[in-house]
């Protein structure tokens, strides 16, 4: 305590001399640009590994040629995952003459994981985002079977041995690879009614996804609890695994990030080694004068600690916020002039397009958005 004493003390008689506030400021500095740095690169590299996971519409996907056992869903409840559904296989589909290829998707809710659907109400059209798949009853076409069938709202295809009405037009999905399977035309159907539909048959050609969303920790958890089931022929598989080319570029992404973080601990690391010297420098008088005064080593290292901890407890916490605020103004002013926190424009402007009013930010109209 006596130490403590001697160290508050010590402290603010340097604090009312100047002599902490070149220091104090460097740590602040360091701090704040190592936080802000971090916290961005953390943030890039977050959004950078959720937009990857579009490709798999989820963050880990399970193939299988057989149902998808109950056990790995049960496993999968246990752990905290969110999972959903999804077969697929080429059939035929038929309105009335006409016919097409396609592959038929039956999906269960809460497909996509990652992700969202665009539908619309004609083929080729500018789509909207839907968080919905089709009801048991419904089928939704893409554009390219649309077409070619000569289907719109209301019609009913011919799936299998099921009749279902068109209520919407699929414009695109996240999962809409370059394999060979992607390149034949969608159908989108709900999993309730592939059973009704006669597809499934013995020697169909079906692939059973389990699709699971969740933190590393519980995928990683997963992964461990299925490596360890025996007489498994399931594949599984992250984005790395099913793209190659975007888990290659997600890896450079993050070692760039990984790099621009570096920097910033360098450049903090010798605006700390600078001011720390400066700090011990004006330090060897006192230290000297106290051991004159009959101090003991252990008090002056004691009375020395407790300073440079103070001080930095305090830089820290500052250095800490100052660095998340920097980081939020970082990511606002990357993301341009539109965001959704805008409820008008600024004053003497009008909107150019009324789907764009909760778009532009307020005060800060561009040509874009607002005229």
């Amino acid at each position: 305590m006596r130490s403590l004493k001697l160290a508050l003390r010590a402290l603010r008689r340097e604090w009312r001399s100047g002599e902490l506030a070149v220091l104090w400021l460097s740590l602040s500095i360091a701090v704040a640009a190592l936080s802000g740095v971090g916290f961005l690169v953390d943030r890039i590299g977050r959004a950078v590994d959720l937009q990857a996971s579009e490709v798999l519409a989820a963050d880990l996907r399970v193939e299988s040629d057989a149902p998808i056992a109950a056990d790995e869903l049960a496993q999968a409840a246990q752990l905290g995952l969110t999972s959903a559904r999804l077969t697929t296989m080429l059939s035929a589909i038929f309105n009335g003459d006409a016919n097409q290829l396609a592959n038929v998707r039956a999906v269960s809710a809460g497909y996509p994981l990652r992700g969202h659907l665009s539908i619309a109400d004609q083929p080729f059209a500018a789509g909207t985002i839907t968080s919905a798949i089709p009801k048991p009853g419904e089928v939704w076409p893409d554009s390219r079977v649309a077409a070619a069938l000569g289907a719109g709202i209301g019609s009913e295809l011919t799936v299998g041995t099921r009749s279902l009405r068109v209520s919407r037009i699929l414009i695109s999905r996240p999962d809409q690879s370059s394999t060979f399977v992607e390149f034949a035309s969608a159908l989108l159907i709900n999993d309730a009614d592939l059973a009704s539909t006669g597809l499934v048959q013995p020697g169909s050609r079906i692939r059973y996804v389990l699709l699971l969303s969740g933190s590393s920790a519980q995928l990683d958890g997963f992964r461990r609890w299925h490596q360890a089931q025996e007489a498994r022929h399931e594949r599984v598989e992250d984005v790395a695994d099913a793209s190659p080319q975007i888990g290659d570029a997600s890896k450079r992404a993050a070692r760039f990030l990984a790099l621009a973080s570096l920097t910033a601990v360098l450049l903090c690391a010798v605006s700390i080694a600078m001011s720390a010297r400066s700090y011990v420098r004006r330090h060897l008088d006192a230290v000297a004068l106290m051991k004159t005064l009959g101090a003991s080593r252990r008090l002056v290292l004691a009375v020395n600690l407790w300073q440079l901890l103070l001080l930095a407890t305090v830089a820290s916490v500052l250095g800490a916020a100052a660095g998340w605020i920097t980081q939020l103004w970082l990511v606002r002013v990357l993301q341009g002039c539109c965001a959704p926190t805008c409820r008008r424009p600024a004053r003497g402007r009008r909107w150019s397009d009324s789907s764009l009013r909760s778009q532009c930010w307020r005060g800060s109209p561009c040509r874009r958005c607002c005229s």
